[in-house]
């Protein structure tokens, strides 16, 4: 079994609203800590991005979990402001 960071997750149109991310992320929370109290602990616990679109942020704010300060629009901005150099 492959580990890596969670870098995003994405359930279809017709899917969101119904808890499928909020069960992935519970899931993903679940597995980090059940392998941490055992010998393999190569699963690190799920953290939310400082990239997060509108969307992305409010379901991050629905899980109750630390969520850091969205720095999503400061990025677009930046990226902008550089592209039009």
């Amino acid at each position: 079994m492959n580990y890596g960071p969670l870098d995003e997750i994405d359930v279809l149109h017709e899917h969101q609203r119904k808890g499928v991310a909020t069960g992935m992320w519970n899931h993903a929370i679940k597995l980090a800590e059940s392998t941490y109290r055992g010998v393999n602990k190569r699963v690190p616990m799920p953290e939310h991005s400082i990239f997060r679109t509108p969307a992305g942020d409010a379901w991050a704010k629905s899980t109750d979990d630390s969520v850091p300060d969205n720095q999503f629009d400061r990025y677009n901005s930046a990226r902008e402001a550089y592209e039009d150099r």
